[in-house]
């Protein structure tokens, strides 16, 4: 993860700043400059496409219960959709070509990472004129929990589309061909017709997404409830659905920004952290790994430990662990995972926290808190 005064130095090195300029860069303008500079100093490339930060959700679990229960008895004010757990990623609707990015950027371009190769279905539309300079937002979801064909092996949604996308293109379009297409679920609108609609209120860019739907029916739009939202959010969790997305009506689209506009409430608490270090095992977990322990970055890149969790069986910890002396295989140190809580404690620590997965997908510097507090 850079931080913000080397993106600067690097920027200087570059020539893309003034020596006297006097306004400070945020990091996103100072990656943006940098991609813009990379890309074209390599001609073989395709042009850049315009770089776009997503909006991001709050917790609703941070919320006082009041406050949660007044939001979801004001369907004047907010509707919910089931939350998709797949890989997000804008649709950049063009002439000749739909191009598709993420929201995670390269450490090395600093772009936004490219998915178009791995999505030859969604790269053209029959007649694109009546949505052209169109960009969307949404995410990638394979239509199978399961991959297992010898090579790949997953389970879960999310780890079957993080697996397909993150592989080379000709790996993913052979999956796809086995397992079914990557399906792509639209839920905001962030250019029409080129023109920057992220200031309208969400009621309306909703509106817009209704009509790419009728233009291009291949997409697909999230469950959405008008009201009796608390009910809609425990059906959908019932059915086995990770939760809901409760979006303001009248906000617009913070790109960058953890917007008071969207709020995920889901059946648990998570959160991507990487590994630290561990605790030695006691016990039958004797000269084994005993816990993990996990931290995030805050904005300035410090460190901060938010917590210890189990690592799952005896198997499990022995693979991890160095034969004879316990300690922690050097291999684990920095890899992400995604861990489900409850709560936190005063001590800024997660509480009856469990591992759920490891991310590939995502690297450490991609784990960041402000202020590092959970």
């Amino acid at each position: 993860m850079r931080r913000l005064a080397e993106l600067q130095y690097e920027a200087e090195q570059c020539n893309l700043l003034e020596p006297t300029y006097n306004v400070p860069y945020t990091k996103e303008e100072l990656m943006d400059m940098l991609a813009q500079h990379y890309r074209m100093h390599d001609p073989t490339r395709s042009p850049l496409i315009r770089q776009i930060a997503v909006m991001l959700a709050r917790d609703a679990w941070d919320l006082e219960e009041n406050v949660l229960e007044g939001m979801l008895n004001k369907p004047e004010l907010w509707i919910a959709e089931e939350k998709i757990d797949g890989m997000r990623a804008k649709i950049h609707i063009g002439a000749g070509i739909n191009r598709i990015d993420t929201r995670h950027r390269s450490d090395v371009t600093y772009e936004y990472c490219e998915k178009t190769a791995h999505l030859p279905h969604l790269q053209q539309l029959r007649d694109p004129t009546p949505i052209m300079g169109t960009v969307l937002d949404g995410e990638l979801v394979m239509p199978v929990d399961t991959i297992n064909d010898g090579k790949t092996n997953t389970e879960g949604y999310l780890t079957s589309t993080t697996a397909t996308l993150n592989s080379l293109p000709a790996r993913a379009i052979e999956l796809q061909a086995k397992f079914g297409l990557c399906k792509y679920y639209g839920f905001d609108v962030l250019f029409w017709h080129y023109n920057d609609v992220r200031s309208c209120p969400y009621e309306e860019r909703y509106g817009i997404l209704e009509k790419v739907k009728e233009v291009w029916p291949a997409i697909h739009l999230p469950i959405r409830c008008l009201s009796g939202l608390k009910a809609f959010y425990e059906t959908l969790v019932a059915a086995g659905g990770e939760g809901i997305m409760l979006k303001r009506l009248d906000y617009p689209y913070e790109s960058g920004k953890r917007s008071k506009g969207w709020y995920k409430r889901k059946k648990y608490r998570e959160i991507d952290c990487f590994i630290t270090g561990y605790v030695p095992g006691e016990g039958e977990f004797s000269g084994l790994v005993g816990a993990l322990l996990v931290s995030v970055y805050d904005e300035y890149g410090n460190v901060h430990e938010i917590g210890a969790i189990q690592p799952g069986d005896f198997s499990f910890r022995k693979n991890i662990s160095i034969p004879g002396s316990g300690e922690l295989d050097p291999r684990m140190y920095n890899r992400v995972v995604e861990v489900h809580y409850q709560c936190r404690t005063k001590n800024n620590r997660m509480r009856h926290s469990v591992l759920y997965r490891f991310r590939p997908d995502k690297v450490a510097g991609q784990c960041i808190l402000e202020g590092g507090k959970l």
